[in-house]
């Protein structure tokens, strides 16, 4: 994310994202909801652009499947800050295969 903070509407999210980059632990200090609240602000947007396009069967999936794994990869990357110790063991153990950071 190297949107500059003066854009409007997305310059604040973007600065709130950014923010962990200097201070690593400031991730694991929040809950999962507010990490991933930027994403969460796009989702009606995409869905509301799908719902008013005439997309077709497959691109509502491609979208649908594509939030999933955006979703998917806020919580994995933030797991990547937490303390190996403290992770679930099915985390620990995908990371220690290399399938997730």
């Amino acid at each position: 994310d190297y949107a500059p903070h003066w854009l409007p509407g997305i310059g604040p999210l973007a600065k709130g994202f950014q923010y962990h980059h200097d201070d690593p632990t400031a991730i694991v200090r929040i809950s999962w909801y507010a990490y991933v609240s930027h994403v969460h602000l796009l989702c009606p947007l995409v869905a509301a652009l799908i719902f008013l396009s005439s997309a077709s069967r497959v691109q509502r999936l491609f979208w649908f499947w594509g939030a999933v794994f955006v979703h998917l990869f806020q919580t994995a990357h933030r797991w990547a800050h937490f303390r190996p110790d403290s992770l679930p063991g099915v985390v620990q153990s995908l990371q220690a295969a290399g399938v997730l950071l």
